[in-house]
């Protein structure tokens, strides 16, 4: 192990050392390094290791203002996507990742080049699967830098001067055509096994899958088109229409290869009509891996690869260390999920329920296992989460809705019908008829103006590991691992890919066969069943996206390539992600819940057309003028 460190130290090092070398022209050095690295298996997996560590994963380490593997990023992309609303939640399109995809493709292509000048130290296998794991890599860099920007440069061949060069962007369906081609080169040459963090035959064909549905779903919807009318008139954005049924076969057909690894949905923990084995189960996914349906998985430790999710975002009532309720799930979300009701009847009166969990208690199992619902147990604790006291006379025929659901999240504050507390600290409370005093909030919100408390009267579950203490969520250590690619994503771009080709008049697969995929996510997850193909909408599948895949980074990616944040949040007027605030009674001991748009201040969600392409680094542009810059900017 020492050994292997020693040897990562070098390649880390290699950049800084090749450089300077080329340009004094003193090959030795290089000579050495690559002696000591690719004569070995040691070597070659410390050079994998590095390249692992530059993997543009939007995990636990990613944001929109920080970037990838940032140890001190504590904001979520839920806000933008209507996930969620809080403290830590951002209004950004997706980082920039220009000159970084290119330093790994530099990485990537040196290590091809290079392991053909060893071969003969290796097993013809093992060069192979290595050749395949490192054009997998450079096919998911691509796509990172496909999915921001469109039309890149390929460069498939070390290029000792990149700048020098002076590359055009080539149109962005040749990128994702060769996307295809490195993806596909993997499948066939990669193992069908590998250690755990890295990547085998069927995890190249599960993000294979994924990165076609994505250049289907450009050519499909997107109308934003430019050409490159200085380099041959290249489309750099947009894929014309007639190529979306064939990125959609590509999917479908690399999906059906995953299936021959034996993947299958998380199962283990659950057991038929009981909610209770079906939550834990849905929980366990994240929690026991590796299993059946964790197809790649970044693995975290303390202390030498922590995260900070369980600190930042876990309720305020456990924190330590001054943090929080970063993010708190929008209502929004929460109603997508089966058996919510409304909480006012058909009168516009509120419903009045025995305690705060009794609204969720026909929910699918799977929202109980995305969301701490107000009231339900976590770390041992019940999660206290109520805006107010209503102290005035509740009417005999039923309270109407005190305000307008889009009406301002402190207005409760200003009622004098209604008890609310400025923060956890400086609470309010009420006595009770039996004397006991009551807090006018809960221990872990909702407040008038504390940021760390729930916003919107839920809190996250999803991806918080049960089994660390309350009493060490503090910064930077939680060592849960990220399922980046799990086996029930590979069933929704299956379900996908035959529903869009059967609405382009093209098929592959059965739209039976889409709806087996979705009725066997929705069973796992305690949802209604579908009773027929007929039920099967383009609505429908991407709801269950949004549902299966919550808080994975995937719904940021899904509106922008279907091009439905124009929808999300419409311009006039700009919408409010809404909260389900609970309100307890004390004259009748009932609570009822008031839904509110809960905006931090005044802020409303905007999403400009011009950020579904990203800009071209200015800098990228000022070093290589044949680089055109994308509309809007």
């Amino acid at each position: 192990m020492k050994k292997i460190y020693r040897i990562l130290m070098i390649v880390v090092t290699i950049t800084l050392i090749s450089t300077s070398c080329n340009k004094m022209d003193i090959p030795p050095a290089n000579l050495l390094v690559n002696d000591d690295i690719f004569r070995t298996t040691n070597g070659i997996t410390a050079y994998f290791a590095k390249m692992y560590s530059s993997l543009p994963l939007e995990d636990f380490r990613y944001s929109h203002n920080r970037g990838f593997n940032n140890e001190r990023v504590t904001h979520n992309v839920g806000g933008i996507t209507g996930e969620a609303v809080g403290r830590d939640t951002q209004m950004l399109p997706a980082v920039q990742w220009f000159g970084e995809g290119y330093s790994l493709l530099r990485d990537v292509n040196m290590f091809i080049k290079t392991l053909a000048q060893y071969a003969g130290y290796h097993s013809e296998e093992d060069v192979k699967h290595w050749l395949g794991e490192a054009r997998m890599i450079r096919a998911f860099a691509y796509t990172t830098m496909a999915k921001r920007y469109g039309g890149v440069p390929i460069v498939n061949d070390v290029i000792e001067d990149f700048e020098a060069a002076a590359l055009p962007r080539n149109s962005e369906d040749e990128v994702w055509e060769n996307i295809a081609t490195d993806y596909q080169y993997a499948i066939d040459n990669m193992r069908a096994t590998s250690a755990a963090g890295r990547f085998n035959k069927y995890s190249a064909a599960a993000y294979k899958a994924q990165a076609m549905l994505y250049a289907a779903s450009i050519a499909n919807f997107s109308t934003i088109t430019l050409a490159d009318s200085k380099n041959g008139g290249a489309q750099v954005c947009g894929i014309p229409k007639a190529r979306a049924a064939y990125y959609y076969k590509l999917a479908y057909d690399a999906s059906k290869v995953v299936d021959e690894g034996g993947y299958k949905l998380y199962m283990d923990d659950w057991a038929e009509g009981n909610l209770e084995s079906q939550y834990v189960n849905f929980q366990n996914i994240h929690q026991k891996l590796p299993n059946t349906e964790s197809i790649f998985v970044r693995y975290f430790r303390f202390p030498d690869l922590p995260h900070s999710w369980d600190a930042v975002y876990g309720p305020l009532q456990l924190a330590i260390g001054g943090l929080s309720g970063g993010l708190t799930p929008s209502y929004d979300l929460v109603r997508d999920y089966d058996g919510i009701g409304d909480f006012v009847d058909q009168n516009n009166k509120y419903v009045l329920y025995n305690n705060t969990m009794e609204p969720f208690q026909n929910a699918e199992p799977r929202l109980r296992a995305t969301v701490i619902l107000p009231g339900d147990n976590y770390k041992g604790s019940v999660i206290e989460v109520y805006r107010g006291i209503y102290t005035g006379n509740y009417p005999a025929e039923g309270l109407s809705k005190l305000y307008d659901s889009n009406d301002n999240f402190n207005l409760y504050q200003s009622n004098t019908n209604i008890l609310t507390s400025i923060s956890n600290i400086d609470q309010k409370y009420f006595t009770l008829s039996n004397g006991q005093q009551m807090r006018a909030a809960g221990l872990s919100g909702a407040f008038n103006s504390e940021n760390r408390g729930t916003r919107t009267g839920f809190l996250l579950r999803k991806l918080m590991d049960p089994t660390v203490p309350a009493n060490q969520l503090d910064n930077n250590r939680s060592e849960s691992d990220w399922v980046d690619m799990r086996y029930a994503e590979v069933l929704l771009i299956r379900a996908e890919a035959i529903y869009e080709l059967n609405q382009l008049g093209e098929t592959a697969g059965s739209l039976q066969e889409a709806y087996d995929a979705i009725q066997q996510i929705r069973r796992r997850a305690g949802a209604n069943l579908m009773t027929g193909t007929g039920q099967l909408t383009r609505e429908v599948i991407r709801k269950e996206r949004r549902k299966e895949l919550a808080f994975e980074s995937k719904a940021y990616w899904d509106q922008v390539r279907w091009r439905t944040f124009k929808d999300l949040f419409p311009d006039n007027p700009r919408r409010k992600l809404k909260g389900a605030l609970a309100f307890y009674v004390p004259s009748i001991n009932k609570w009822f819940f008031d839904v509110k748009g809960v905006e931090l201040g005044n802020a409303e969600r905007v999403f400009p057309e011009t950020w579904y392409y990203l800009q071209i680094p200015v800098d990228q542009i000022s070093k290589n003028p044949k680089l055109i810059q994308n509309p809007g900017y």
